[in-house]
């Protein structure tokens, strides 16, 4: 008990310190766990950022292989060559503004939506859209249009064969 007296006493006189002392080693003790969870998380991230990207790069490379096959008449052993998908895709941009994005990888010309009646709309054509290049268009259903519903029209070529693909306005969100 000897010993214990003189801390006590210390400890009475300097409580606000010791308070101090003890929460800094707790914060310290906090912030080393926090460090290392940190750490995990990004190293996670990294290796996920990774994976994605080899993804990426072997559906890119399974993509041109296919279209070098379509292209050159030649097909898998699996079976018939894969037919011509349309390369469109409409998103809301902003406000009463949508965009239509070329997904496919070639240039795609006389591009041109043809909007429901009755609606309001702006723009909508164009001379080309090149390979993951978009474009945005206004449109405004109202009381009296029938549906969201357009008609995306292009050729592959410039004279080529026109090519139509029919959708649907995607809703604000």
């Amino acid at each position: 008990m000897n010993n214990v007296q003189p801390f006590v006493e210390w400890l009475a006189e300097n409580w606000p310190d010791a308070g101090s002392l003890a929460i800094a080693c707790a914060a310290a003790i906090f912030a080393g766990f926090s460090l290392g969870h940190t750490k995990s998380q990004r190293d996670s991230s990294v290796r996920q950022a990774i994976a994605a990207e080899s993804q990426v790069d072997m559906m890119r490379r399974q993509n041109e292989l296919l279209e070098q096959q379509i292209t050159s008449g030649q097909s898998s052993s699996a079976g018939p060559a894969m037919p011509y998908i349309p390369p469109w895709q409409v998103n809301w941009f902003k406000g009463d503004t949508f965009s239509l994005l070329n997904g496919g990888h070639s240039t795609e010309y006389d591009v041109s939506i043809e909007f429901p009646v009755h609606s309001v709309h702006r723009g909508g054509s164009w001379e080309k859209l090149g390979p993951r290049e978009s474009a945005t268009f206004m449109f405004v259903a109202t009381l009296a249009t029938p549906g969201r519903d357009i008609t995306i029209s292009w050729r592959r070529s410039p004279g080529g064969e026109l090519q139509t693909w029919k959708t649907q306005i995607p809703a604000r969100p």
